[in-house]
């Protein structure tokens, strides 16, 4: 019977150990996603014709568009890994948005969202 009070140290101990690595590395087959949606500053006013590009790697970027239909907002960028991506969107009539620290994708759900709040072009 002295083994039952070994038995929560080692439950305790084995959760722990299962959150121990820092990052996803734990985590093969992780795919992350950013969820992206740009608004007018002034209005708060979704904004049609939008195209967001997100920097994969160097040299590599992947293309979201947002058409007249912006209900298709979210766009989604996934398959992710986890890490911190640039991220810059541009609409006819709005100076080009950036995300001033990148976008991180962090081992975590929900995904990351970004609001992005452009502009209107002088």
């Amino acid at each position: 019977m002295k083994w039952l009070s070994v038995v929560p140290l080692a439950c305790v101990l084995t959760v722990a150990g299962c959150h121990s690595r820092s990052g996803c590395d734990e985590f093969d087959s992780y795919n992350g996603t950013i969820e992206v949606t740009a608004v007018d500053a002034a209005t708060g006013a979704l904004v049609p014709n939008s195209t967001m590009t997100l920097m994969v790697a160097p040299g590599d970027t992947a293309v979201q568009s947002v058409g007249s239909d912006v209900s298709e907002y979210p766009a989604d960028f996934i398959g992710l890994s986890a890490g911190t991506y640039q991220l810059s969107i541009a609409a006819p009539g709005y100076t080009t948005w950036q995300a001033k620290n990148g976008v991180t994708v962090l081992c975590a759900i929900p995904p990351a969202t970004v609001t992005a709040r452009l502009e209107k072009s002088p």
